[in-house]
């Protein structure tokens, strides 16, 4: 009976995960924000909220209480491509300004911005930075944490004896 998914909370979910993808897709106007901004100050969260962090911090939590309410939205999220997407969510984060730019000025400075050349500085900046994520997080990423596992088992063995 848990299990059973709830229409009624599945409904609720699929509109705040479009209310989410809504808010991350366009700009909401500061003076929306304003109110929360301006309570922010009055309660004192530990870090200063500007509109952005705000509509950022609105974003993840419209999508995450989404996930919580929609049985299928949860099952969509634990396939392999949303999976590996998390798992190369830091190291794309990383990587992808720089290579971006990089690719970017490289394409649109040799072909004067032509007709197209903005598309294929997108896909091909798209298409390296993955890449890059990917040796990042398989060369870098996976033996870092495998590391910090180690260094916290001996941390812990040295500290009970």
């Amino acid at each position: 009976m848990a299990n059973r998914p709830n229409p009624r909370g599945s409904a609720i979910g699929i509109m705040l995960f479009a209310a989410g993808l809504g808010c991350a897709a366009y700009a909401i106007p500061d003076a929306v924000l304003a109110p929360f901004v301006r309570w922010n100050a009055i309660v004192g969260f530990p870090a200063a909220f500007n509109g952005f962090q705000m509509q950022s911090a609105l974003e993840a939590l419209l999508v995450f209480t989404a996930a919580i309410l929609c049985q299928p939205l949860r099952t969509m999220l634990t396939c392999w491509p949303a999976q590996l997407a998390g798992r190369l969510s830091f190291s794309l984060y990383l990587v992808h300004f720089p290579i971006l730019l990089t690719i970017s000025c490289l394409i649109l400075t040799r072909t004067g911005g032509s007709s197209g050349a903005s598309l294929f500085a997108i896909l091909a900046g798209c298409a390296a930075s993955s890449i890059a994520a990917i040796a990042f997080e398989r060369l870098i990423d996976r033996p870092s944490i495998g590391l910090s596992h180690r260094i916290r088992l001996t941390a812990r063995r040295e500290a009970t004896q």
